[in-house]
């Protein structure tokens, strides 16, 4: 009976994990889509540009919030407020939460 129930959880997180994989490789081929039209449209003002000389760009990081931990720290700030607060007002309580002082420079992280 518990065998039963293991394999119908692990049938439901495959299907899961399926579903996951799905909609990434959509969302992959929707990126190559527009890649192809921004090449196209690039190729229009400079048709001898060498599109395969782009490097790769990565969003920058910095380590002042482990992930999720902003989110969750600007929630904590809005369900403390007693009334409406600004989105400057926001920054400032997260910031202080934080210990950040805003001499601080945001320490980067290598891409991943």
């Amino acid at each position: 009976m518990g065998d039963l129930q293991v394999i119908g959880g692990l049938r439901d997180k495959r299907a899961e994990l399926v579903g996951l994989v799905d909609r990434l490789e959509q969302q992959l081929a929707d990126h190559r889509v527009s890649l192809t039209h921004l090449d196209a449209t690039m190729r229009l003002f400079d048709p001898d540009l060498l599109l395969q000389a782009t490097e790769p760009r990565q969003r920058e990081r910095v380590s002042w919030f482990r992930p999720g931990e902003c989110l969750r720290a600007i929630y904590d700030v809005l369900r403390e407020a007693a009334q409406p607060v600004t989105t400057r007002d926001v920054a400032r309580r997260v910031i202080a939460a934080k210990g950040i002082t805003v001499a601080d420079d945001a320490p980067k992280l290598p891409p991943a």
